[in-house]
């Protein structure tokens, strides 16, 4: 097993041509690529597999800030439901009509 060089999730080479969790690009270059060109992709190969980790990160990072937005704004939503059962509760045990007592 291998794993992807973006989120590390692990998958086995020749098996698929990209990632299943990110979708990076996987298959690898050609043995075919001379000697004297290899530096240059390699260089490039590691300038973007930097770029797609920032970014992979950010966006993680931003998954899970969502997530907790989410998880606060549904409980907000059950408080007020609590708060506006309490308040029917109490409006209708209010009884604007009744003589005051003396």
């Amino acid at each position: 097993m291998s794993n992807c060089p973006i989120c590390q999730a692990e998958f086995t080479k020749g098996e698929c041509d990209r990632c299943a969790k990110c979708g990076w690009d996987l298959t690898p270059y050609p043995a075919s690529v001379t000697p004297d060109i290899r530096p240059i992709i390699l260089s490039k190969e590691r300038v973007k597999v930097a770029w797609a980790k920032r970014l992979w990160t950010t966006l993680r990072s931003q998954q899970d800030e969502l997530r907790s937005a989410s998880n606060m704004i549904q409980q907000l939503e059950q408080e007020t439901r609590v708060l506006q059962s309490h308040l029917t509760q109490i409006s209708s045990s209010f009884n604007p009509h009744a003589s005051p007592e003396s």
